[in-house]
């Protein structure tokens, strides 16, 4: 026996053991918060766009098209097979709820988008309470907030409570998971793949918008996005693993049918190093009007958020 869990043949207290070996083996690995550029290789016709298939002119392909989408802080990792219609495109649609859904993140971690812009400021907080008037200078977007409250203790400890009343398109945040692996796997993978660029190109469902998420609590350091294959004709061929600031997804990449992860298959192969005491449950992103979470909390000393007591 092994001891590390892998494609499951039997159970043992509750723990699926054996001594096969994993499901999934890396395909490739790259990095997107990089000092240098890196360009992935072409695709063997020219100026031909992988998303809507099109055979066009070097003047269709002009924008700086990110494998990975700037908001979530890729900076470095660029693609020449996307044109600028589809990146347009892909901006106003998918990576805008994916900037959405992690506009707190991308504030509280500086995330600067074209021009060196940060697209969601931070802002300055006022709470009064009674006698007494709190300043909170932090680094968070107030956008589309409709309550916020400030509570102390005696020992001066706070929580800053954002609620906010805002509806995402979850479809949309898998579709930018889906074009980012799209947009990283080698032209020869793509090929296996077509469905998953007619899906996108055409606006029409995915088989599903299931997958696992490991929960970090953690900013993961070195983000990066990783394809992996399977020899076992039972499961997805392919998935990927995508890192978005405190959060690992990890989605099957079969677009002809329904395929259903299972943490034992990718728990040995998926690398979870870079995640520090992670928590992995399965999601399911198919509702197209979610709310937002409610009650975001940020914590700290009073008086490391220059604050101001009148009495």
């Amino acid at each position: 026996m092994t001891g590390i869990p892998m494609k499951p043949l039997g159970i043992s207290n509750g723990i699926l053991w054996c001594e096969e070996k994993p499901v999934y083996k890396k395909v490739l690995t790259y990095k997107y918060v990089q000092n240098s550029t890196q360009r992935l290789p072409l695709d063997s016709i020219e100026y031909r766009c992988r998303f809507c298939g099109k055979v066009k002119t070097k003047q269709d392909f002009q924008h700086k098209a990110h494998a990975v989408a700037e908001c979530i802080g890729n900076k470095s990792l660029i693609t020449k097979y996307e044109c600028d219609e589809c990146n347009d495109r892909f901006a106003r649609n998918e990576e805008s709820e994916l900037g959405k859904l992690f506009q707190e993140f991308r504030a509280t971690h500086s995330v600067k988008g074209k021009n060196g812009a940060i697209k969601v400021p931070g802002a300055e907080f006022k709470w009064s309470e009674g006698n007494h008037t709190f300043c909170a200078n932090i680094n968070l977007s107030t956008a589309h907030y409709d309550m916020i409250k400030l509570q102390s203790d005696k020992n001066n400890n706070a929580e800053l409570i954002l609620h906010r009343d805002e509806k995402v398109n979850l479809r949309l945040v898998y579709g930018a998971l889906g074009k980012f692996a799209l947009s990283v796997v080698p032209e020869q993978i793509s090929k296996e793949l077509s469905n998953g660029y007619i899906i996108l190109r055409e606006h029409s469902a995915f088989p599903s918008y299931d997958g696992l998420l490991a929960v970090s609590g953690k900013l993961i350091p070195d983000p990066g996005i990783s394809i992996y294959e399977s020899d076992d004709s039972l499961e997805a061929k392919y998935l990927a693993a995508i890192d978005v600031f405190e959060f690992k997804y990890i989605i099957p990449l079969d677009f002809e049918k329904k395929s259903l992860l299972r943490l034992p298959d990718v728990i040995l192969p998926v690398d979870f190093a870079n995640i520090e005491k992670c928590t992995i449950f399965p999601f399911d992103y198919s509702n197209d009007a979610a709310n937002l979470p409610q009650g975001t909390h940020v914590t700290g000393k009073l008086n490391n958020w220059s604050i101001d007591t009148q009495k």
